[in-house]
């Protein structure tokens, strides 16, 4: 199968890097451990107070060619806390998303690494302050950008392994998305496979990741989780009556339920990103495998990607089954919808009656539970305008290009 090729994202318009500008790292002097060394090329100016379980985080000015540069110092607390094997092949990644390793060593037994200092805030500090992110800045500026840099680092043979908004940041011109913080990564080696403990974060952790094992379809299943996050504000299975480590368990066994609101193609992209079932994964044309590289440039080119665990390769279903309303059969869901728009009283009764849900049900298990949850707010709505609402909104799900 030939590789898509894309010619990464879009320059972002200066609507989307807006939602930056007035959130910055916040920079607190602390009682300084290391502040005044020089390391190499690297003067460190200032500790930052940035909570870190794994690290204390430095600020750092460049020398030398690097001058009139900054840079972060990432001064791990545990000993072998960052696997050298794994920084020399990031050293080797040149890609504009991700973050280089500028230098790595140790300084009084402890390990160090440096990379640039992006002024602007990662996207998990954006979140922190009530910013969402529309489906066209996910599609055309963060999406593109996260799997440029993905791509870049398996090629690289690295494992990122804690993909997450936290570990996603603006580059300083505003034009894409940089990936930082390699803390856990793994070399994959030849089978792009490890078992090891990390200190991955739950809530992005894909159902094998919770067993210690990791592919690159891992680190696409944490993607999923995060673009999730970044439209809604919140992680699938987000719960204050749960832990991380329960939440994550729960994750592994249960399907996603999306906001009503949240849209169609993007909920396409997240189902097939977040695909359980790692049976597949070596077999490419199987359409029950965890989307990866390529299904995600074709889902970003347009194309209508079979999203897994809806299709059955032994029966082919038919796309729409004919459906009479008002008198008139009906041979394709366009037609439908736009009988239905035309005497919307009609159409709000059958939604509500049940009829819709059961015909979807005979072919179509995703429109089925779209009617299901309509169904379920037309009985509940007693107010026209309400039922109304409910009603055009059921309309465009079943077809969103009417």
């Amino acid at each position: 199968m030939s590789e898509t090729k894309v010619n990464g994202p879009t320059k972002a318009n200066s609507s989307l890097f807006s939602k930056f500008a007035e959130t910055r790292v916040n920079l607190v002097q602390k009682l300084p451990d290391i502040t005044g060394l020089t390391m190499g090329d690297f003067h460190i100016d200032s500790r930052l107070y940035i909570v870190s379980g794994e690290a204390d985080i430095y600020l750092c000015s460049g020398t030398g060619s690097r001058s009139e540069k900054k840079f972060l110092l990432k001064y791990y607390r545990r000993e072998n806390a960052v696997k050298p094997d794994v920084l020399e092949k990031l050293r080797t990644v040149t890609s504009p998303f991700v973050a280089p390793v500028d230098d790595f060593g140790a300084c009084q037994g402890y390990q160090y690494v440096v990379r640039p200092y992006y002024k602007m805030a990662s996207l998990a500090e954006i979140l922190s302050h009530g910013v969402r992110f529309s489906e066209e800045d996910l599609r055309n500026h963060i999406i593109p950008s996260i799997v440029a840099g993905l791509k870049a680092v398996h090629d690289a043979g690295i494992l990122h392994k804690d993909l997450k908004p936290a570990n996603l940041i603006p580059d300083d011109a505003g034009e894409h998305i940089v990936l930082i913080d390699f803390g856990i990564s793994s070399d994959a080696g030849k089978n792009t496979f490890v078992v090891t403990k990390t200190g991955m974060t739950p809530a992005y952790a894909a159902p094998e990741a919770m067993q210690g094992i990791f592919h690159k379809e891992t680190d696409y299943y944490a993607l999923g989780i995060t673009v999730f996050e970044l439209f809604t504000g919140f992680t699938p299975f987000q719960n204050p009556d749960l832990s991380p480590e329960e939440a994550a368990r729960l994750a592994s066994i249960s399907k996603i339920e999306f906001p009503e609101d949240f849209p169609p193609r993007l909920k396409d992209l997240v189902q097939g990103l977040t695909y359980k079932d790692l049976s597949n994964r070596h077999e490419k044309e199987n359409l029950n495998r965890r989307w990866g590289y390529d299904e995600v440039i074709r889902w970003l080119n347009g194309e209508d990607v079979p999203v897994p665990g809806e299709s059955d390769n032994s029966v082919q279903k038919p796309k729409f089954l004919p459906y009479s309303f008002s008198g008139v059969k009906h041979e394709t869901p366009e037609s439908l919808v736009k009988a239905m728009l035309k005497d919307p009283a009609a159409g709000i009764r059958e939604a509500g009656s049940g009829i819709l849900t059961h015909h979807f049900s005979l072919f179509a298990p995703d429109l089925e539970k779209i009617c299901r949850e309509a169904e379920a707010n037309l009985q509940k709505n007693t107010d026209a305008a309400g039922s109304h609402q409910v009603f055009y909104r059921l309309m465009y799900r079943l077809a969103p290009k009417t």
